[in-house]
């Protein structure tokens, strides 16, 4: 129907991470789903019907709203754009990966573009699989969202599947809850078009007791067989067409297993250390874990003088700095065994 006076927004939608009260009385950082406008018009629709086209000028997700000169919300249209960025995310679905392929059947030898979205930023793998790894490309990525392309192969007939690895970046900040390996797979199917015969679609119908000949135009290497039933008997046996291309193109699981221990890769110390540090909101919390007390990181007293004999006098041995010294088994004779707890200087007599 015609309306007129109606207000399109342009809406961008991110996730923003808020400190929160619990109902245990404990704060925890959560996500909010946080609108921002961007653009607003005023439009109109005719009896039949307007064309809006979307902006696709940078990645994100994004709300087409409608509203009539009240206000009120008459439609609401929400979009994705896929693109090379930095993308917010939810903190609950932060250890997720997300692919979408950009439709649902491809033929053989066609590219297949495939919108990744990771948690942090690294490198991944992506494989054409079935019953084996048809073709596999690798990929490396600076941003949280990309587009990657593979090219599925010539010979390749039925359903696939679209598996992603992808492995975080050992220098990357996002390194807690996270693991280090996600994952994340799509099916897609392949069009019939190709296997299909136009002409044998089309039906025959023949007059009782008449012999008539019908011409198949169909292209070369194609058999053919006819096979003529009376309704009546089809119809108690509640007979029904086949379909020899659902059959053949139908379905099928995915038999690759694979094996991998890239999930045991550490990030960078260093990482952990500014994590630690005090004053932080989010991540503050992980100073906790670490150990408060600063000999923990200096090297721990390591020390050996070899064998000494000890003859009639004594023989002076220095000894490193600070550190509970081990009692040692004297060679011969009796010794006396000092446990020195001082500094630097400290003396071993025997």
């Amino acid at each position: 129907m015609a309306a007129d006076n109606l207000t399109l927004d342009w809406v961008q939608r991110k996730y923003i991470s808020v400190l929160t009260e619990q109902g245990n009385k404990t704060w925890k950082y959560v996500s909010r789903l946080k609108e921002i406008p961007r653009d607003s018009s005023k439009v109109s629709i005719s009896r039949g019907g307007v064309n809006i086209p979307l902006r696709t000028g940078e990645p994100g997700d994004f709300v087409l709203v409608l509203r009539d000169a009240s206000g009120a919300e008459v439609n609401k249209l929400s979009y994705s754009v896929a693109g090379d960025a930095n993308i917010s995310r939810s903190l609950e679905r932060d250890a997720e990966l997300e692919i979408q392929l950009n439709k649902k059947e491809y033929s053989a030898g066609e590219t297949i573009d495939v919108a990744i979205r990771a948690p942090y930023t690294g490198a991944g793998l992506i494989t054409i699989e079935r019953d084996k790894v048809y073709v596999h490309q690798w990929f490396h990525t600076a941003t949280t969202s990309s587009v990657q392309h593979i090219r599925l192969p010539g010979d390749f007939e039925g359903s696939g599947y679209v598996s992603v690895e992808f492995v975080r970046d050992p220098a990357s900040d996002e390194i807690l809850p996270k693991p280090a390996l996600v994952r994340r797979g799509a099916i897609y199917r392949q069009p019939h078009g190709a296997h299909r015969i136009p002409d044998a679609d089309r039906a025959w119908r023949n007059p009782p007791r008449s012999h008539a000949h019908h011409a198949c135009h169909a292209g070369g290497g194609i058999r053919v067989a006819v096979l003529a039933v009376d309704e009546g008997i089809l119809q108690v046996a509640r007979y029904r067409n086949p379909s020899p291309l659902g059959y053949f193109f139908q379905k099928r699981m995915l038999e690759v297993d694979t094996t991998q221990i890239l999930d045991l890769i550490l990030p960078e110390f260093r990482k952990f250390l500014a994590l630690a540090a005090p004053g932080g909101d989010a991540d503050g919390g992980f100073a906790r874990h670490l150990n408060p007390f600063q000999k923990k990181r200096k090297p721990p007293v390591a020390f050996w003088s070899g064998i000494v004999r000890c003859g009639a006098g004594r023989a002076r041995l220095p000894l490193p700095g600070s550190g509970l010294l081990q009692r040692q088994t004297p060679h011969r004779g009796r010794c006396r065994q000092r446990f020195a707890h001082r500094r630097a200087g400290s003396r071993h007599e025997c």
